[in-house]
């Protein structure tokens, strides 16, 4: 003895029946490889579902803009003019072409003689949401 307190390991010794852990290959079982693309899958299918529901709040979002920015002119339009020739179902020039706007005049009597009420609607084709806007004035 030398002083050395060193132990050897002894080999692996394999049998038929006995696994041997030298000869284990490294890598995942085809159920972890299946858990793994599942949950993958999962959180790509939830973010583009995002995006989706963003890109649909932007197009609305964008449709309500401009549709206000159309109130603005037309009520503008109607104070210049006085409300004739203005009124009716019209189509807007492009780039806003895709959008209608309807002016309907009544009088107002009930609240007032010599008052009329203008009501204008704005709405995109192809969707259900319309902004209104009210304005009343006197008769000329």
């Amino acid at each position: 003895m030398t002083g050395s307190l060193s132990m050897a390991i002894p080999p692996a010794t394999c049998s038929p029946d006995r696994a041997c852990p030298s000869r284990g290959r490294g890598g995942f079982t085809l159920i972890e490889v299946l858990i793994t693309l599942v949950i993958l899958s999962t959180g790509i299918v939830v973010v583009l579902q995002a995006f989706q529901t963003s890109a649909t709040a932007l197009g609305a979002s964008r449709d309500a803009l401009y549709a206000n920015h159309l109130l603005n002119v037309t009520m503008d339009e109607l104070e210049q003019v006085g409300g004739g020739g203005v009124t009716g179902n019209q189509v807007f020039s492009p780039p806003f072409d895709h959008f209608r706007r309807l002016v309907t005049e009544q009088r107002a009597e009930e609240v007032s003689p010599g008052l009329m009420h203008l009501t204008v609607e704005v709405w995109r084709d192809g969707s259900s949401a319309v902004f209104k806007r009210d304005l009343y004035r006197a008769e000329r």
